[in-house]
């Protein structure tokens, strides 16, 4: 499988051109960067000064170009280019780089933190890896960028490390909060210890997360106006109708099985948006295909359902700079299902569920009825699976198209009676109309999960909500022999269509590499041996 590209790329401004100096030893971060800069159609130059940084016997590092002779500069990871320099060599480097950058350049570089090394390690005698030897924190670092002359400076967290970021998250308070929450939610399959959570949400929130980051990045500039104005300003020129609302901080994630990279931009309140997210496919065409098709599905989607059901992103176009393909669309107010039931104390947790599930499942029925109506829908949902997969369910209930990826992740609470759906590059056919049911309610599994069973595991829930007797078995079953009489699969066919979504579930998941598609087989080897056992019930549903 192809690593991961770096998420930092979304940052970068789209500007055709571009004068780009790579000082980082040669890497995967080096090898990702020039492709995207020739997709770009910037002019990179590679430079290893053999005969200045390399050496460790200088004193200064020279770097042979003239002042404001450069866009951007890549330094890559601080160990790995000081190669046994100390604290006042990288300074003097910073103000090398400082002076050959044009006043609105950008600069790029990362470091890990060896305070969070040796917690990790649990010994301060431990002999620091390869990675790790050039010991440095957020705060240190970003006084020697002031002190060279950076007058506008963006750190970041890389998650999960600083060699394959995926995530790029600001070191504010709420940034931080955020992202720790959503990523125990995200990663149920696999959850992490709960103390490990606690530990990283006490740092955030009393503010000193950023001395022990792990793993971290800085955006820095010697312009006063900061690194995300100028990305914004850029994408704005490059043709997406962006809000004039200044950003005040950008996020970035990973989407899809790495090929897409996200970029949300934050507003602070007042202005037509909070949130603006812009997706680029960093030059690959087959994920730069995919961008335009879900501006263009969301477009025709909201179309269909404009009566109310639902609230969906808007749209502010799609475009190029070379082969790059960009596009944006506004975020929804409110918090996610997710978030929202996570932090509902777990004694509460299944009334509220009760109340929000019902009224998803009833918005999905309400969705899949509409789609299947509209003819350029369906057409549209073909492309994204030109070979729809069949099942033993009944003949005479056609071909459904549906959300694709319909989870409380994705189910937005806009207001107290209003809800939002996001992420519309899933839509897709399939044979069963119970599928974003389906996928709705294995969403849901990590809401059984209490606050300290850190023995816990996603088997265990899907045993406790589909083949338990208690209230969230109840829940769970009930809402699938609601979903299903509504739109018309016989009780007697509900088992079988159950199982099939199952399997449909681990192709989605097996297709992005995601660890997830062990723990569906896991759920379709549970349901298989437990249906057979249990004969005399022949329905899935209990109600």
């Amino acid at each position: 499988m192809s690593r991961v590209p770096p998420a930092w790329l979304a940052l970068l401004p789209p500007v055709p051109e571009c004068r780009v100096l790579d000082l980082s030893p040669p890497c995967h971060a080096a090898a990702a960067l020039k492709s995207y800069w020739a997709a770009i159609g910037a002019f990179p130059t590679r430079w290893i000064p053999e005969n200045a940084t390399a050496r460790p016997s200088a004193a200064i590092p020279v770097l042979p170009f003239s002042a404001g002779s450069m866009d951007f500069v890549h330094l890559g990871h601080l160990a790995a280019l000081l190669q046994g320099h100390d604290s006042r060599w990288l300074a003097e480097l910073l103000r090398a780089v400082r002076r050959i950058l044009e006043p609105r350049g950008i600069l790029v570089v990362y470091a890990s933190n060896a305070r969070w090394v040796r917690m990790q390690r649990c010994t301060l005698s431990a002999p620091p890896d390869k990675h790790h030897q050039f010991r440095c924190s957020e705060p240190q670092l970003r006084r020697m960028l002031m002190g060279a002359g950076f007058r506008s400076l963006e750190s970041y967290w890389c998650d999960p490390s600083v060699e394959e970021p995926t995530s790029l998250v600001p070191l504010t308070r709420a940034c931080l909060l955020n992202h720790i929450q959503r990523s125990a939610i995200e990663g149920w399959a696999n959850p992490p210890r709960q103390h490990r959570i606690q530990a990283k949400s006490l740092l955030a929130w009393i503010g000193m997360f950023p001395t022990f980051a792990p793993d971290f990045l800085f955006v820095a500039t010697p312009s006063s106006t900061p690194p995300a104005q100028l990305s914004f300003d850029a994408l704005r020129r490059a043709g997406l109708a962006l809000p004039d609302s200044r950003p005040t901080q950008l996020v970035v994630t990973g989407s899809g099985i790495f090929e897409k990279l996200v970029v949300a931009i934050r507003y602070a309140g007042g202005g037509p948006y909070l949130s603006t997210f812009v997706r680029t496919d960093r030059g690959i065409a087959r994920a730069g295909r995919a961008i335009e098709r879900e501006q263009e599905i969301t477009n025709r989607v909201g179309t269909v359902l404009s009566s109310g059901t639902v609230s969906l992103p808007q749209p502010l176009g799609v475009t190029k700079v070379g082969s790059v393909t960009y596009s944006a669309e506004t975020g929804l107010r409110g918090s996610s299902l997710a978030s929202v039931l996570m932090t509902t104390p777990a004694w509460l947790r299944v009334s509220l569920a009760r109340r929000h599930l019902i009224a998803a499942a009833r918005i999905s029925i309400v969705i899949t009825q509409r789609l299947r109506a509209d003819e350029t829908v369906c057409q549209l949902a073909r492309l994204n699976n030109a070979n729809p997969m069949t099942t033993d369910c009944r003949d005479e209930l056609g071909l459904w198209v549906q959300h694709g990826d319909f989870t409380i992740e994705n189910l937005y609470l806009v207001s107290d009676r209003s809800y939002g759906l996001i992420d519309w590059e899933h839509l897709s056919v399939h044979s069963v109309p119970l599928y974003d049911a389906v996928s709705l309610l294995l969403s849901a599994i990590p809401l059984l999960r209490g606050r300290r069973t850190d023995n816990w595991t996603a088997v265990d829930g899907f045993r406790t909500a589909f083949l338990g007797d208690g209230a969230w078995a109840y829940l769970f079953r009930s809402i699938l022999s609601f979903t299903a009489k509504e739109l018309g699969v016989p009780q007697h066919e509900v088992r079988d269509a159950f199982v099939f979504c199952l399997r449909e579930r681990v192709s989605y998941h097996r297709e992005r590499a995601s660890i997830l598609a062990s723990v569906h087989e896991a759920f379709v080897r549970l349901a298989v041996e437990y249906y057979p056992a249990h004969e005399e019930k022949p329905d899935l549903v209990r109600s």
